[in-house]
């Protein structure tokens, strides 16, 4: 081991076991505060790296206390994403120092995902793929497909890079399918590695196709950062099918979030791509500016890919032009150098990948086969049970459906004869019953029935606190008085109300019947389409459009 080697380990040490005697004081306003409190602090202020780092310091402080190796593993974590990047090494180290004390295979299979993360972002791939492949050897020992389909994720990436973009398709898809309804983000970045891959195949049309569709994905999951990055892939995707003035516009759009988010290495590849659509454009000065931005970040050590070193191409061409032997000398030795360093990392990774993951893979396929033979006598016994298990479930489901319909319309003929139900008030009880003075009991008693008679209710986004507000009173009051006088929580009572309200405009008005669900929510002013559907499910029994659609038959019959 190297004397560099050595002072990592034992700076990873210090952190992962000596954090506590750094002097670091936990402020009196944080003392005690359990750990699911401060994980709640923790995600709520995940924008301010330095509450996220002081609360996860007393979150490790907590875990050590308790000789809880999970907890600093995911103390550790928050750190490592509270912290500048040259110190994210350490927090891994960490991490996987207090995974490895679990002995949980499945933690340390994650944590080295994590170190592995971090050396991509550093530029050394070596190291990020030799971290996924100890965490691919951990994962066969556990059942764990989600830390199995990361790994094959981030396998994916490498070959990637390598070039087999084939392969990388399969592995991409393979994680696109599980992570769909699974996680939403793992899903999206699948499906932007596929994307990516059909570009590199020159199959622009589809390249389009994946982009336009994991931007609307995205927007539904609401990640719009990933917004971001099938824009950028676009991007690139519009400048290989020639179209560079829409190149230039979507990637020029998309900088500033990239600058913005520290993601330097997606900066540089489309600064690359702008300066190649205008070199195509013949705006030749334009070019060089953005070329000059790349070879100052290749300079700094970020991420070469093949397609970036030809920035160094356009480089020396540009001054050949020009008769400017020195700088054209200047950009032969920096492709030489970039050459070197890539030749080296496509070696590495290329020998790495092929020995210890596919050729894993292969092995696992041979068992495999070898297991389907004996599965294979297996099956022929199980598969009158399962016959009989699928005829029975088959009847099952069956009688289900009826017993379902059945009870439906029995709710529906239920709501269509019977008046909005109001829970009678209870008298009035003494003050020592619920600690209120009974003259503002009755004060609140007239104010709710007077809410109620001008349809206050309607009101979106009413609340407690605003109702307290309204009824110059106070929450405790309410909390107290409602759920005894209306036999149901403040929530609840609202929402019933707005219920009770758009039931009746659809029995009586037939112009409510065709209204849409975002339409009819607002009308009783639910904020949201999914918070009315919900809340009219919940009060009536059946879903909303089954009512609507059994008033527009009951509608019908009576013409």
């Amino acid at each position: 081991m190297c004397r560099k080697q050595i002072l990592i380990y034992i700076i990873s040490l210090y952190y992962s076991l000596g954090f506590s005697q750094t002097g670091f004081k936990i402020p009196d306003s944080l003392s005690g505060k359990n750990q699911n409190y401060l994980t709640d602090k923790i995600e709520e202020n995940l924008g301010n790296k330095a509450l996220v780092k002081t609360y996860s310091k007393i979150f490790l402080a907590e875990a050590k206390a308790n000789s809880d190796w999970k907890q600093m593993v995911k103390a550790y974590g928050y750190l490592l994403h509270s912290t500048e990047l040259t110190l994210k090494l350490y927090y891994a180290d960490s991490i996987v120092y207090s995974a490895r004390q679990s002995r949980d295979n499945s933690l340390l299979a994650a944590a080295y995902i994590t170190k592995g993360n971090v050396y991509y972002n550093l530029s050394d791939p070596k190291k990020a793929l030799d971290n996924y492949l100890l965490a691919d050897k951990l994962v066969d020992n556990t059942s764990d497909e989600y830390l199995s389909h990361k790994i094959k994720f981030h396998i994916g990436q490498t070959k990637f890079y390598l070039g087999f973009y084939d392969e990388a398709i399969a592995l991409f898809k393979d994680c696109m399918d599980y992570f769909l309804e699974v996680d939403d983000r793992p899903y999206l970045n699948s499906l932007h590695g596929l994307s990516l891959c059909y570009n590199r195949l020159h199959q622009y049309e589809k390249c389009s196709q994946l982009n336009a569709f994991g931007t609307s994905e995205a927007i539904v999951c609401e990640i719009d950062e990933m917004v971001v990055y099938f824009t950028h892939n676009e991007g690139v995707n519009q400048y290989f099918r020639k179209n560079y003035k829409e190149a230039i516009e979507k990637l020029s759009g998309v900088l500033p979030k990239l600058l913005e988010n520290k993601d330097l290495a997606n900066a540089t590849v489309a600064d690359f791509y702008i300066a190649k659509s205008y070199l195509a454009l013949k705006q030749t000065d334009l070019a060089m500016g953005f070329l000059n931005k790349v070879d100052r970040a290749l300079l700094n050590d970020r991420l070469v890919t093949p397609d970036l070193r030809e920035s160094f191409e356009l480089q020396i061409n540009y001054y050949k032009s020009v008769n400017n032997l020195e700088k054209q000398l200047l950009y032969i030795n920096r492709l030489l150098s970039i050459d070197k360093r890539l030749d080296s990392n496509y070696k590495y990774l290329s020998g790495r990948i092929f020995k210890e993951y596919d050729t894993k893979k292969l092995l696992q396929s041979k068992s495999a086969i070898e297991q389907s033979f004996v599965r294979e006598k297996q099956m022929k016994y199980l598969f009158v049970i399962i016959t009989i298990v699928l005829m029975l479930t088959i009847l099952f489901l069956v009688h289900r459906h009826f017993k379902i319909q059945k009870r439906n319309r029995q709710k529906f003929e239920e709501l269509m004869s019977k008046n909005p139900r109001r829970l009678p008030l209870k008298k009035p009880l003494s003050e020592e019953n619920l600690g209120i003075n009974p003259e503002v009991i009755e004060s609140i008693l007239q104010q709710l029935e007077k809410f109620e008679l001008e349809k206050k209710f309607l009101k979106q986004n009413l609340t407690q606190v605003k109702l307290a507000a309204m009824f110059k009173t106070n929450t405790t009051y309410l909390s107290k008085i409602i759920p005894y006088y209306k036999g149901k929580k403040t929530n609840d009572y609202l929402n019933d109300l707005k219920i009770e309200y758009i039931l009746e405009r659809l029995k009586t008005q037939s112009k409510y019947k065709n209204y849409t669900f975002k339409a009819l929510g607002e009308e009783a002013g639910f904020s949201t389409t999914q918070h009315f559907t919900k809340a009219f499910g919940s009060y009536t029994g059946i879903t909303l459009s089954y009512f609507i659609q059994e008033l527009k038959k009951k509608q019908n019959q009576a013409c």
